[in-house]
């Protein structure tokens, strides 16, 4: 009776084990949600669990904005204008505005209410991205019928892809939020096409629009190239098989509609971003774009598509890398376990899906070659509309790397289906072509590891002839990686192999090959991975922008004023955007889309990398030794000498912070420390008026003017049309700024006669209105940058208002649109409902 009561028991735990197997198999879904979750939590513990942050500068200089973003929205303002860099710059137009996309704002704010309950990390937000990144794969993937085994590789894969992984470590968030939404859209885009109906036409609309709110524009841009390549390759195949074009001329209205509506649903952005491209670095001045050698920036050589097989094959990224970009932090791997199966997708089976994908990984390849080998890359910049406004052509990886993660998921599902199939003919055809092609595969890898594990000398000769400096310390410990990285990429690649070669030939069972591949890429991408991010503890945070002495002296000081922190890349100095983070209006600053009439200014007078270098020169000492010397005031250029300080007084900038003493009379040392604090004693006020006007229509003939040291902004004021009316000085002139806020400037003047007046601001017709007693009257653009407003005698309440006409009207639309889409989901799944029922 013992005997049969203990086999009853053996059998309740056999079964209780057959139900948790069967639970895993018949909720695929609920189980890819908790694998991922539980691999992020691993991967990102020390950030998640320890409380630790990444904090890189980029990061740094996106917290900047934080205090002012913050300070605005608590008075019930919507911050359009930043006056706290690059002496004022659009913030919404700029896409350095907060709020914009509803739904990542309802689920910033419900993680702070569960914040308060229980205690979650700011990057929790980043983290619950990734996990929709890999189940949207995972989806992408199944709605394409590809098993859970290849659905749920896929889904880990695209979540470790070291450059998405770069993209939050470094800063990049808005990057990935917007790589996030690639594959939903590709899902919609695939099944609006298949399906052709109104529910389809919204969730494609609403896809786009998600993604074009999380403000990448030029992530959007890629994504538009690949639902454009895949829609010319879906109507090749549609004519091919019915050659009729009625289908296919339906399908393109419908894709092309739901691009406007997303377009119109966005529009409370993109209209004002629209904007201000004509005035920014982006699209300003005659070309429309970006310079072309500045656009072509971070190309990517062809050379480096080696750290697709070996990572470190150039040093990696930062003091060891000796590859052809400027610099990088990172490879740009997508892993040897994605493009070993990438590859057996073509050989398994080529069918519609792995033959699109193929074509967009090769496309975004070749054009991510940029100036290196632009056989595409040229004819886009000159012909495409909006690629000239977009720089590091590498980024385009992003459609590479996507689509060698999908192919490598059809590749495991074919492998796998071919062994479902039970035809042995079939599968010793494949066998035998899957085995050439691996020894090709492996082959290849061999002989990369041996050149360098054998070729040291060479590699070190390469290493000189890249014109990088590296020090002997640096080149043997970028020598040693790529050792390191050659053995385990040989070592994973002939794992997977065996693995793959073995379950055709064997009785290998399907989990264990979709166990066993899965664990090779988690293994092959974090060891990469680790190597990219870098856990801080948060309290470096905090420190970072701890309240300094020159900070709580510039505070004390009357307003409204300027500074300018003398930036000589020397350890300890701060970020060019910090100043901000305490409200204080700097002259410089980092923004990656810049007003064009500021940028070319700070071009022309090389300004702030001359300002100190100027006064110094090259010489030698009584020894013969190479030293840095003063210059005497008769060497100092003095094209740079008078620009350098009209440009300083003419926008406010009373003081400057340097680590070092200035030799310059004109700044007075008033705050000793580390650093310096001097007051420039000819900082012109906020608003003042000149004496004489001077009409100048040509940029050349300005900035001539502004260097030949006969331009005083006091006196002088440069205008680029005809004056209102002959001005009058009068010292007896007053003007005093009443209120200054973000999108309000409020000033009293008393005006004897006719007169001038120069309000230190920068000059953006595409907002800005100023008005004299309620009034609107006309802004002149005045010394290239700012601007300046004509008054007649009398006394004068005046205001300059940010009025922006297009994010108003971009509201609206995107009211509207919205709920047309919604009436349209709703309409579509009644409609879906009664003819099932």
């Amino acid at each position: 009776m013992a005997k049969k009561k203990k086999k009853k028991t053996i059998l309740s735990k056999t079964e209780s084990k057959k139900k948790q197997i069967n639970f895993f198999s018949k909720h695929p879904n609920w189980s890819t949600v908790v694998i991922l979750f539980v691999l992020l939590l691993i991967f990102y513990y020390q950030i998640v669990i320890e409380g630790k942050t990444l904090l890189p500068p980029d990061t740094l200089t996106a917290k900047s904005y934080q205090t002012f973003v913050n300070d605005a929205l608590k008075q019930g303002k919507y911050p359009l204008w930043n006056p706290y860099i690059f002496s004022g710059m659009p913030s919404l137009g700029s896409l350095t505005a907060p709020l914009i996309n509803i739904v990542d704002t309802v689920i910033s704010y419900t993680l702070i209410g569960i914040g308060h309950i229980i205690p979650l990390s700011p990057f929790m937000r980043i983290l619950i991205n990734y996990l929709f990144l890999g189940l949207l794969t995972y989806l992408l993937l199944h709605s394409l019928n590809a098993n859970r085994y290849a659905c749920l590789f896929a889904a880990i894969a695209v979540i470790f892809l070291p450059q998405f992984v770069a993209f939050t470590a470094f800063g990049h968030n808005s990057k990935f939020l917007s790589v996030v939404v690639i594959p939903l859209i590709f899902w919609s885009v695939n099944q609006l096409l298949n399906k052709k109906n109104l529910l389809f036409f919204a969730l494609t609309s609403l896809a786009i629009a998600f993604q074009l709110l999380r403000a990448h524009v030029q992530v959007c841009y890629y994504t538009y190239l690949f639902i454009g390549i895949y829609f010319i390759f879906y109507a090749v195949i549609e004519y091919k098989n019915s050659k009729k074009f009625g289908d296919i001329f339906k399908s393109a209205g419908l894709l092309a509609g739901a691009v406007v509506v997303a377009l119109l649903l966005s529009s409370v952005l993109y209209i004002s971003v629209y904007e201000y491209s004509h005035y920014s670095i982006r699209g300003g001045g005659t070309t429309g774009g970006l310079d072309y050698d500045y656009a072509s920036s971070w190309s990517f050589a062809p050379v480096e598509m080696m750290t697709f097989l070996v990572p470190s094959f150039f040093g990696f990224g930062g003091a060891t890398y000796w590859g052809k970009m400027p610099f990088t932090d990172y490879p740009l791997y997508m892993g040897i376990i994605v493009l070993f199966l990438a590859g057996l997708a073509l050989v398994l089976r080529r069918d519609r899906y792995v033959i699109f994908l193929g074509i967009v990984a090769i496309f975004s390849l070749i054009v991510s070659f940029g100036k290196h080998l632009p056989i595409l890359y040229d004819p886009m910049f000159k012909l495409l509309p909006f690629f000239n406004k977009f720089r590091v052509p590498s980024m385009i990886h992003i459609l590479l790397d996507l689509s060698l993660v999908m192919m490598a998921g059809l590749g495991l599902h074919f492998l796998i289906s071919l062994k479902k199939a039970d035809d042995t003919k079939q599968i010793d055809q494949k066998y035998q072509a899957i085995k050439k092609y691996f020894y090709v595969f492996g082959g290849i890898g061999i002989l990369i590891m041996l050149i360098v594990i054998l070729g040291k000398g060479m590699f070190f000769n390469w290493i000189a002839e890249s014109g990088k400096q590296l020090a002997p310390a640096v080149q043997q410990a970028a020598y040693q990686m790529a050792v390191k990285d050659s053995v385990i990429m040989v070592i994973l690649l002939g794992i997977c192999g065996f693995l793959v070669l073995y379950y055709l030939n064997k009785e290998l069972k399907t989990s264990l090959l979709g166990i066993g591949v899965i664990f090779l890429v988690i293994i092959d991408l974090w060891l990469v991975d680790f190597k990219i991010i870098d856990p801080k503890p948060i309290a470096n945070e905090k420190e970072f922008f701890r309240k300094t002495d020159v900070v709580a002296f510039l505070e004390k000081q009357d307003e409204p004023f300027r500074i300018f922190p003398i930036q000589l890349n020397q350890p300890g100095e701060k970020p060019d955007n910090w100043y901000m983070y305490f409200k204080l209006q700097n002259v410089y600053g980092y923004h990656a889309a810049k007003l064009k009439i500021y940028q070319e200014i700070l071009e022309e007078l090389q300004f702030p990398q001359m300002y100190m270098f100027k006064f110094f020169k090259q010489g030698t000492d009584a020894h013969g030794k190479q030293v840095v010397m003063l210059r005497s005031p008769e060497e100092i250029p003095k094209n740079l000498f008078y620009s350098h300080q009209a440009f300083l007084n003419m926008l406010n900038v009373k003081y400057l912070i340097s680590a070092y003493p200035l030799p310059d009379t004109s700044c007075q040392l008033i705050k000793s420390g580390n650093p310096l604090i001097f007051e420039n004693k000819h900082a012109l006020p906020r608003a003042f008026f000149v004496d004489e006007i001077k009409i100048l229509n040509t940029k050349d003939n300005i900035f001539d003017f502004i260097e030949s040291g006969q331009f005083d902004p006091g006196r002088i004021a440069i205008i680029e049309e005809e004056p209102e009316f002959t001005i009058q000085p009068n010292p007896q002139n007053q003007v005093e700024v009443i209120s200054y806020d973000i999108h309000k400037i409020k000033l009293k003047a008393v005006v004897q006669s006719p007169s001038l007046m120069v309000l230190s601001e920068i000059y953006y017709p595409a907002g800005w209105k100023a008005y004299v007693s309620g009034k609107e009257t006309k802004i002149y653009k005045t010394n290239y940058i700012l601007r300046s407003i004509f008054l007649k005698p009398g006394a004068h309440d005046i205001e300059f208002v940010f009025d922006s006409i297009s994010f108003k009207l971009g509201l609206i639309i995107s009211l509207v649109t919205l709920i047309f889409l919604v009436v349209a989901i709703v309409y579509s799944l009644r409609k879906n409902r009664r003819s099932l029922s």
